[in-house]
């Protein structure tokens, strides 16, 4: 949810909040900074039954693929901001409290537009991993790629 506005398919971040990214989070348990190549946080049997084509690191912070739904997902890794930091871009958005495996979460409905979706995963108080599906024929489509996603990498995060 980095600061930036971006069509599907390009290289600029896509925009839902706006925050900054950079340094490393430093609380215990938290760091994000062991993550060189964010779509490694994929296992490859679960990038294989979740895309066609193989997910493709964009930068050191973000990793997207186009599902068989054709809702673009892509994953963004903010080393120093939370949840708390959350800002949506879309004035319509719906945020709700969920979790995602052992892990505190927020679901954004309408992130971007109305049928964007956001699942934002808290890592540490100062760190999160955001799961963005674009393009999605529904809105309901759209949330269950980010989620299935969400829930892949979950397990992986520290």
């Amino acid at each position: 949810m980095q600061e930036g506005t971006a069509k599907p398919g390009t290289n600029a971040q896509t925009k839902t909040a706006s925050t900054k990214a950079g340094t490393p989070a430093s609380e215990p348990g938290g760091d994000l900074a062991s993550v060189k190549k964010p779509c490694d946080l994929l296992k490859a049997a679960d990038a294989t039954n979740l895309f066609p084509t193989s997910p493709e690191n964009l930068d050191a912070n973000s990793c997207q693929a186009r599902d068989a739904k054709d809702v673009l997902v892509r994953f963004n890794l903010y080393r120093d901001k939370g949840l708390k930091d959350i800002t949506p871009v879309n004035p319509q958005a719906e945020l709700s409290d969920t979790t995602v495996g052992a892990h505190k979460a927020k679901l954004i409905k309408k992130a971007v537009t109305s049928t964007a979706c956001a699942v934002t995963i808290e890592v540490s108080a100062i760190s999160r991993v955001d799961v963005v599906g674009t393009g999605g024929r529904t809105l309901d489509v759209s949330c269950d790629s980010a989620m299935a996603v969400a829930k892949a990498i979950e397990p992986n995060l520290p």
